[in-house]
């Protein structure tokens, strides 16, 4: 049996345990579990394992980021979930090597058709895609994918990774 089914199931019935502290008027208790609810709720719509895997990235180990991620079946995941492949195309990358560069593309592509949330992300795949285009000798769709991250990053928060990019579409 599927583990989001079960997950769904323990969801429900809390909630309905707080509906009825609710009816009773343990007010306190129904909040209680309202809130435990709402973080069952969340750890049901995304994968634990995933959640662990961008803690450890954040803090810089790669290693234990790339375990936490090949722990994850992409088959158990929601499907408009994107991030999965997110995650291993940033791996990819960090890999090194031509091999490690094709497989990055396709994640990265991947995660883009899947769906990214935020708009950050969006532009890091996006710029990944256009230095793997350059290391390519792809000038035009570099200078595409470069100028769709502009339109992505609305706090100017690339503007110095997008400065490096340009200067390497200048050595094409």
């Amino acid at each position: 049996m599927d583990t989001r089914i079960i997950k769904g199931i323990i969801v429900a019935a809390i909630l309905a345990w707080s509906i009825y502290n609710f009816t009773q008027g343990n007010i306190g208790f129904g909040i209680m579990l309202l809130l435990l609810a709402g973080l069952a709720g969340f750890l049901v719509t995304r994968s634990i394992r995933l959640i662990i895997a961008f803690i450890s990235l954040r803090r810089g180990k790669m290693e234990s980021c790339l375990t936490w991620i090949n722990r994850v079946n992409p088959d158990k995941l929601f499907p408009r979930f994107g991030y999965f492949y997110y995650l291993q195309g940033l791996t990819s990358v960090q890999g090194g090597g031509q091999g490690s560069l094709t497989k990055a593309e396709v994640m990265f592509k991947k995660s883009l058709s899947n769906g990214l949330r935020l708009d950050l992300d969006k532009a890091t795949a996006k710029l990944q895609l256009a230095v793997i285009a350059i290391s390519k000798r792809k000038k035009r769709e570099a200078t595409n994918l470069l100028s769709e991250v502009k339109k992505l990053d609305k706090r100017g928060m690339m503007t110095a990774q997008i400065k490096q990019v340009k200067e390497g579409l200048r050595r094409i």
